[in-house]
């Protein structure tokens, strides 16, 4: 793909804003419709997974509190471990447990 066919969509949005002759659009950014939908509910059994995230011996927890943030509509989950501890994930640090 040659480069002027590869941002010609970016070219087309930037000429939008352009002073000059060009009349300007006004482009309206909406908010999602729906919250993002839940993963995992309290009482999962989840692993943790992912680069980011801390070893641990055990990498198997329960969700203990399914935290939600109206501000980015992006749920975050409390794990409880075997030895007590607790830590929040993102949703996608974590997975089901193979059986």
């Amino acid at each position: 793909m040659r480069y002027c066919e590869r941002f010609a969509p970016f070219d087309k949005v930037r000429g939008l804003f352009a002073s000059g002759n060009r009349s300007t659009k006004q482009v309206a950014m909406t908010e999602p419709t729906s919250p993002r939908k839940m993963r995992f509910r309290v009482g999962d059994r989840v692993r943790v997974v992912g680069p980011s995230v801390r070893a641990r011996e055990d990498s198997t927890g329960t969700v203990t509190e399914v935290i939600w943030s109206a501000g980015n509509a992006i749920y975050r989950y409390r794990v409880t471990f075997q030895d007590g501890s607790s830590e929040i994930f993102f949703g996608f640090e974590l997975e089901f447990p193979e059986s």
